[in-house]
């Protein structure tokens, strides 16, 4: 599972629920909200967007 969100943060989970990996981008005040996600079909890569 992946999530993102107006945190500015990106968190992986494994199908046990524990944190596999964390993006943090709240330091980064050109960063703004994560809005859109979207999955290749093989689930192998993620892409995760915010507009500014």
């Amino acid at each position: 599972i992946i999530v993102a969100g107006c945190d500015k943060k990106i968190v992986a989970y494994g199908r046990e629920g524990h944190v596999l990996q964390t993006f943090d981008y709240s330091r980064d005040r050109s960063e703004k909200e994560f809005t859109v996600a979207a999955s290749s079909p093989s689930g192998q890569s993620i892409v995760v967007g915010s507009y500014d």
